[in-house]
């Protein structure tokens, strides 16, 4: 009877504890809710569909949205009149997803055509590099990817010639291949140059680059982080022997010897037997 009892009692007290925390996770939910829809919204012009590079911006491709106040993305529109000025027509920078808040440093200003100067962000350079197919890895990087810069090369000294690779450039925007500056294009099978965003310093370092060895393309991902890079080369790779530099031959002068001091002179030795005399050579 009495274990009875407490069974029922610890079943009476799990359903109360329950009971306690459905209604406070109600509470909760209805005080969270009714917060979300009294916060107060500003309207915040989107894509109304995916927007191709260099597409005008027309009314029909947009639409407005109510964003949470002071959540907006910096470089918003508010209305169609703030994106359309006059009338004068903006085009698409990059390409743009449906839903997407169209920003300010996403299309044109007023009336200005999409060039690829167009698309160029502040204080950086369009430099264009010479690939093929393979380095370019292989027809697969496209306008907007982002990449890194190799640079493989032969230094030659006095004693031997040794290939290396570095790391010239990390996380370089790609803007154009060959003459496709659309994202959404596909370039031609026979890849020759790849258009790269860089800054002045870096479009140096380029240019000096492809004089000096060949350069080549690594696909990043989503991750643009740097890292601390170190030359590779041929000791770094298997099966290749560390070359070591033997120590050279020390060559010592020795004074020159006279040819009576390299080849001794032989002793004479008269032996008399009575009245006989003979003769012998001794070294």
């Amino acid at each position: 009877m009495r274990s009875g009892t407490l069974i029922l009692f610890v079943v009476a007290l799990a359903l109360g504890v329950l009971a306690m925390l459905g209604v406070r996770f109600y509470i909760e939910s209805e005080t969270r809710n009714a917060a979300t829809a009294e916060m107060p919204k500003e309207p915040v012009i989107v894509a109304a569909r995916d927007i191709r590079f260099g597409e005008p911006i027309e009314p029909e491709l947009l639409e407005t949205r109510a964003w949470p106040a002071g959540e907006a993305p910096v470089g918003t529109f508010r209305s169609t009149d703030d994106l359309l000025v006059d009338g004068k027509r903006r085009y698409a920078r990059g390409s743009i997803t449906a839903g997407e808040p169209i920003l300010e440093n996403r299309v044109t200003p007023p009336g200005v055509t999409p060039t690829l100067s167009a698309a160029l962000s502040p204080g950086m350079r369009a430099v264009t590099i010479r690939v093929n197919d393979v380095l370019g890895v292989a027809g697969l990087v496209t306008p907007g990817d982002t990449v890194d810069v190799m640079l493989a090369r032969t230094e030659t000294s006095a004693e031997r010639a040794e290939a290396s690779v570095d790391i010239l450039l990390q996380s370089v925007k790609v803007l154009a291949i060959d003459q496709h500056s659309e994202e959404a294009a596909t370039p031609d099978l026979d890849l020759k140059t790849v258009t790269l965003e860089v800054t002045p310093s870096e479009a140096q370092k380029l240019a000096l680059a492809s004089e000096i060895g060949r350069l080549s393309l690594a696909l990043r991902g989503l991750d643009r982080s740097t890292e601390t890079a170190q030359r590779v080369t041929l000791r770094d790779l298997p099966g290749f022997e560390r070359e070591r530099s033997a120590p050279k031959a020390e060559t010592t002068t020795e004074p020159t010897r006279s040819a009576s001091a390299r080849a001794p002179q032989p002793v004479t030795i008269n032996v008399y037997r009575g009245t006989e005399l003979s003769v012998h050579e001794v070294q």
